[in-house]
């Protein structure tokens, strides 16, 4: 991680053509797989069944089958495209924000990372926190990250929702 390469910083071309000739990290979209594999990642495996063969899916990918195959439906794209053609969906944001599969997978409760962490780190929010942040990023919290989430916890009231976080109120 010390090396030039992972150094190097994350920024295109002035124009669409310009190729910096490795000189940045160029970023892409995740594919399916990839993004199944993250979420697995930090919040556990996802299973659920797929559909029977010949069946499609609801509308927008969802009501039909498991949380695997929904995500292969909607974040599916052409790998030959370039990274600035392939764009994002609404029914991709309702998905990843709506997924009771997904949603479940957070809670603080039952069988889920964040009350396996909790568990293992009863009283001291630092040693959760750190846990979480190398669960999902793969690296530790910087001293200002922790404040922050220190604060977000005092903030909320309660530790478990608290850890848990919302998008809307992390900020």
């Amino acid at each position: 991680m010390n090396s030039q390469t992972y150094q190097r910083q994350i920024r295109i071309g002035e124009s669409s053509d310009e190729h910096l000739q490795f000189a940045a990290s160029y970023p892409t979209r995740l594919r399916p797989d990839a993004l199944m594999q993250s979420l697995a990642m930090a919040l556990g495996p996802l299973g659920g069944p797929r559909p029977p063969e010949g069946k499609q899916p609801g509308p927008f990918g969802m009501g039909r089958g498991g949380l695997v195959f929904e995500i292969q439906q909607l974040f599916d794209f052409d790998p030959s495209l370039r990274a600035d053609e392939v764009e994002g969906s609404i029914a991709q944001v309702l998905l990843l924000m709506n997924s009771p599969a997904l949603n479940d997978k957070m809670k603080a409760t039952g069988e889920t990372t964040l009350a396996q962490i909790l568990k293992n780190h009863p009283q001291d929010d630092d040693a959760a926190l750190k846990a979480l942040y190398q669960r999902t990023l793969a690296r530790q919290p910087t001293s200002k990250e922790l404040d922050k989430c220190r604060n977000y916890i005092k903030k909320v009231g309660n530790r478990a929702e608290g850890l848990r976080g919302h998008p809307v109120d992390a900020g």
